[in-house]
């Protein structure tokens, strides 16, 4: 009995052994498991954190592509820009520019009186270019206008970016004029005043994202600002060389073309002819007792008679004409695709505008005649030789008692009257 009793004893220190050790074994089984869960855990997050890590790198990537696309565009605009071409600034202008805010139309519109803080009387915009598909309007006057978004700009004088002109009208409480809706496919727009010196040179509109979706101020808006600083200066450097240009071929007193563009333009037109052989010819003429005029009532009066003996020349002529102030009282004008004949029925139309004109200056009145040379291009004549004949035809109606046309090739052709 005693050796039965130990017998289960012993066995159910064996059975109560085993239960500790498998609970045991349990409990480290239970804990590898958290082990494997927490590591599952870490991975998970190491992975999370390497995609994310690798999304942000390649949108880095991306946007650095695209900044560093955008600067070398705008190192391009600018060497484009650095030209006195002013149809070639433009034409990049709304070609180029709209693409650094992937936008697919763009027009450029010169201002063509200077505005100094506000619209000024008379002021207005014409359309030096654009991309629109559809035709947009050539002149625009910012008065007749004033509720249009290119006059709030003008007014402005500072980049107005539109991501929805809708809701631009509630914020502001203001209401554009639709006037000009049908040149967008959009409800988006930028527009952008070109100023310097705080003077309006132009106004540069952008529109019609390629996604159709709206202008970003903060992707777009500085990189605009900054183009426009840009293009705002190399416009108005092509106005002041025009300016300039024009200045040393125009005489300053008649704005007609002055002594050296004359020959200039006289060589031109000689070579021309002999190339297509074609005629020529040339009217000198001079004002009868000028010098009277400025000793009896000033060299004001002088001067003011010159002046208009230039406005009429330029009512008489045709387009193809060329006239200059040779010098003094002294006038020219070359008539190409003119013989003889034709020269004298433009002179002898000249010689009766003239006469017939009543110049004024201050209370007085002044009756003004002409003396006339009249030539026709030479086989053998240079230039210098067509304006030698025409001179020395002038000196002969002169000779002859002035108030008269006298031709180079045939003297004393046609007297006139005195």
């Amino acid at each position: 009995m005693a050796k039965k009793r130990k017998s289960k004893s012993a066995k159910k220190k064996n059975d109560t052994g085993d239960a500790e050790m498998m609970l045991r074994e349990v409990e480290v089984l239970k804990q590898e498991l958290e082990a494997l869960r927490e590591e599952k855990e870490q991975t998970e997050v190491r992975c999370t954190e390497q995609e994310t890590k690798a999304i942000l790198a390649n949108g880095l990537r991306r946007n650095l592509g695209v900044m560093v696309g955008k600067m070398d565009l705008l190192a391009r605009l600018s060497r484009e820009f650095n030209s006195f071409n002013l149809d070639k600034i433009t034409m990049s202008a709304v070609v180029k520019v709209p693409m650094l805010v992937r936008a697919t139309s763009a027009s450029l519109y010169l201002c063509k009186s200077e505005l100094s803080g506000s619209v000024g009387p008379g002021a207005h915009l014409e359309l030096a270019c654009h991309t629109h598909r559809r035709k947009i309007e050539e002149r625009i006057s910012l008065n007749d206008n004033k509720n249009s978004l290119m006059a709030e700009a003008a007014r402005k004088k500072s980049v107005m970016l539109i991501e929805d002109l809708a809701e631009y009208e509630r914020e502001h409480g203001m209401q554009f004029s639709e006037a000009f809706s049908g040149n967008y496919d959009s409800n988006s727009c930028i527009i952008i005043p070109l100023v310097t010196r705080n003077r309006l040179i132009g106004i540069l509109n952008i529109c019609d994202k390629e996604d159709k979706s709206a202008f970003d101020p903060f992707h777009d808006l500085p990189v605009v600002k900054q183009v426009a600083d840009i293009l705002a200066t190399a416009i108005e450097n092509c106005m002041l060389f025009s300016e300039v240009h024009e200045q040393s071929r125009i005489d300053g007193l008649t704005r007609l073309l002055n002594h050296n563009t004359f020959y200039a333009e006289l060589e031109k037109e000689v070579a021309r002819c002999r190339r297509y052989e074609r005629k020529l010819a040339l009217i000198i003429f001079d004002l009868d007792h000028f010098k009277k005029i400025n000793d009896t009532h000033g060299h004001q009066a002088g001067d003011h008679i010159l002046q208009e003996v230039a406005e009429v020349v330029r009512t008489v002529i045709r387009n193809i004409d060329i006239a200059s102030r040779y010098g003094g009282d002294e006038f020219c004008i070359i008539l190409p695709e003119t013989e003889t004949e034709g020269a004298l029925t433009a002179t002898n139309r000249l010689v009766d505008a003239i006469r017939d004109h009543k110049f004024w200056f201050e209370k007085f009145t002044y009756s003004v005649r002409i003396s006339v040379g009249v030539a026709e291009l030479l086989d053998a004549d240079a230039a210098k030789d067509l304006v030698r004949r025409a001179d020395e035809a002038l000196l002969e109606a002169k000779h002859l008692g002035r108030d008269r046309i006298v031709c180079a090739d045939e003297m004393n052709c046609k007297p006139e009257d005195g």
